[in-house]
């Protein structure tokens, strides 16, 4: 299990080991979780705790940063989509 918080939001990522029935383990998980929704605290606006499964596929397998000085933010935003389009197509 790990975690990242910053102000205003929190992420906690739990990983099952290889072999555990994916359904089932979940299930104890959103139970744990509501089990203990007496420690949240009171009328700070914390919002419910979202259980969100991601497999195998979901995981990204390539991440790009793209950076110039030189073309504006738009111009930046179109070649990033042209990219994920010609990924998407494999062109």
């Amino acid at each position: 299990m790990t975690s990242v918080s910053r102000p205003g939001m929190a992420v906690i990522t739990v990983q099952f080991e290889v072999g555990v029935a994916r359904t089932e383990a979940l299930v104890q998980l959103y139970n744990t979780i509501q089990s203990n929704q007496d420690w949240l605290p009171k009328n700070l606006g914390v919002g419910e705790p979202l259980v969100k499964p991601k497999g195998i596929d979901d995981v990204p397998i390539l991440t790009a940063t793209l950076y110039t000085k030189i073309i504006s933010r738009v111009r930046m935003n179109l070649s990033g989509l042209r990219m994920r389009w010609k990924r998407k197509l494999n062109i």
